[in-house]
């Protein structure tokens, strides 16, 4: 975070420090009556901007950091001693703080290196309705669905690639050099693959289409070993953004075979007609309206074609027998 040759290793560890500290600030009870000085901490410089955005990506969420003695709410206030010692407190207390530390201290090396990195990162993204296909520096392929940003930076060492918001599809050329790509608090890397990764909701999707890849957590507590999860062919494999718990997929994304997204194409084995238009108005250019809960309960089944707005409509329209009305705040379906 901290650039030019008088930027310093303990200047921008202090500068990740504070925009940690008041990223829970400003998730605690005070937030009110510290929106003030944060403002104006974070008008400070460019710096503090750009830790800011950072603490957020790696840690929002985090409930390790409400709990730590260094970050915490409560790190101004005396604790009593008890707190740590009933019912194996001692434990869980050590693995906090040893997990927070540890947390810290990958990030002032993410601090470090990223800011002799950013000027060989390169930033992609896609508007809304958009899907665009990227070939990396490496020959690997990159898809990135509507409404995506991705950051990649690559050295002799590795392949690193961040999504920041959205869902890609990787194509990972062969190379000596490691395939990294952070989603949250998870990474998933592989040599020789294919694989698709993408936000949804507080968790993040993980399937992979050919090959061999594998998920592990961007940074492993001191106290236990998180273990590296393989991901099995065909599969999904999920977990929460924050803090790389294992999640079920969400219900609405068990009957479905999303592997044309590429091109806008979705099969549903049974879906309600509700998640089905919400869908495909991530790419819709005006926003589809179903007008009633008796259409948006409607059963639908079949191969969709989301990009193409008006066809999905027409289609909709056509099997279930309804009404369309185009108007300035979008296209109403709706009961004959």
């Amino acid at each position: 975070m901290t650039h030019g040759a008088s930027g310093t290793q303990s200047e921008a560890r202090t500068v990740e420090d504070e925009a940690i500290e008041w990223l829970v600030r400003m998730r605690g009870p005070d937030a009110t009556a510290l929106k003030g000085r944060f403002e104006a901490w974070l008008a400070q410089s460019v710096e503090h901007q750009h830790a800011h955005e950072w603490a957020v990506r790696h840690f929002d969420g985090a409930e390790i950091l409400k709990q730590s003695e260094r970050h915490g709410t409560g790190s101004r206030r005396e604790r009593p001693v008890t707190r740590w010692l009933v019912g194996g407190g001692l434990v869980a207390a050590a693995a906090s703080i040893a997990l927070v530390l540890i947390g810290t201290q990958i990030a002032r090396r993410y601090a470090v290196k990223s800011a002799a990195a950013s000027e060989l990162a390169t930033s992609f993204s896609t508007r809304h309705g958009e899907i665009h296909t990227i070939r990396l520096t490496d020959g690997s392929l990159v898809t990135l669905d509507t409404d995506s940003k991705l950051s990649v930076t690559m050295d002799a060492t590795a392949r690193h690639l961040e999504l920041e918001r959205g869902k890609a599809r990787f194509l990972v050329k062969q190379d000596a050099r490691p395939f990294l790509v952070t989603a949250g608090a998870g990474t998933v890397s592989g040599k020789t693959a294919t694989f698709d990764v993408g936000y949804e909701d507080s968790q993040i999707q993980v399937r992979l289409i050919s090959g061999n890849a594998e998920v592990q957590p961007v940074a492993q507590p001191a106290v236990y070993m998180v273990p590296i999860r393989q991901i099995p062919l065909g599969h999904k494999l999920s977990y929460r953004v924050a803090d790389f718990r294992p999640v079920p997929t969400p219900a609405r994304l068990r009957d479905v075979n999303d592997a044309s997204w590429t091109s806008g194409w979705v099969e549903y084995r049974a879906v309600p007609l509700a998640v089905l238009v919400d869908q495909a108005n991530r790419y819709a250019p005006k926003p589809i309206v179903i007008e009633g809960m008796a259409v948006g309960s409607l059963e639908a089944s079949g191969r969709f074609r989301l990009t193409d707005t008006d066809a999905f409509v027409g289609r909709i329209a056509e099997v279930f027998d309804l009404g369309i009305s185009r108007r300035t705040d979008g296209i109403h379906l709706m009961a004959k």
